[in-house]
């Protein structure tokens, strides 16, 4: 016995069909944010054992500015000025931050 989401998305392929479209998702599009995500976590577990909590925590802050980047590169998105400037003021106060743990130690 057939449910309703089943014709459902039949119907959507018979559509999509007659349209001459192809309803399939290549999974390697997730790959490349995935392998970046691993990365950044790994490099952070091991920054972590060098430098202070709240250190650690304030750098955490960085994930902004890479999800900016790769939104700007890999998605194409257009952001506002707003959006720029906020990243910009993150950016800004994670060089504080890192110049000030430089300078104390």
């Amino acid at each position: 016995m057939r449910t309703k989401d089943q014709d459902n998305f039949r119907l959507r392929e018979l559509i999509a069909i007659s349209q001459a479209k192809q309803l399939h998702f290549n999974v390697f599009w997730l790959l490349v944010p995935t392998v970046l995500d691993l990365v950044s976590s790994t490099l952070q577990f091991a920054a972590f054992s060098f430098v202070i909590g709240s250190v650690y925590e304030m750098f955490k802050g960085a994930i902004i500015i890479s999800t900016l980047l790769v939104s700007k590169f890999y998605l194409k998105k257009i952001f506002s000025r707003r959006e720029v400037m906020g990243s910009l003021s993150v950016f800004v106060g994670i060089t504080v931050v890192a110049a000030a743990t430089l300078l104390d130690s």
